[in-house]
């Protein structure tokens, strides 16, 4: 392997590497940049970060927010949804 290849693979990470702009967060929950602004704005949605005016998103920061947000069904309701499907049977 080349010194420049080796160059190449053990270059260090940017800082901002870890971070995702506003159009690549938008595409990565299939949601429009104007849904984004519109939940920071309701103080809702994934979290997020200034640089400059620039506003930047890090993954694992949309996992915690999916995570987050998931719901259990309620056991009740999960009750009479299975023995309607026993019912039916």
């Amino acid at each position: 392997m080349s010194d420049e290849v080796k160059g190449l693979l053990n270059k260090p990470k940017g800082l901002l590497d870890e971070y995702l702009t506003e159009d690549e967060e938008a595409e990565e929950l299939k949601k429009t940049v104007r849904t984004l602004r519109r939940w920071r704005k309701m103080r809702m949605g994934p979290a997020y970060t200034h640089n400059g005016k620039d506003v930047l998103y890090r993954h694992d920061w949309n996992r915690e927010w999916l995570e987050a947000g998931k719901r259990q069904m309620p056991r009740a309701r999960a009750e009479r949804t299975s023995k309607r499907s026993e019912a039916t049977a």
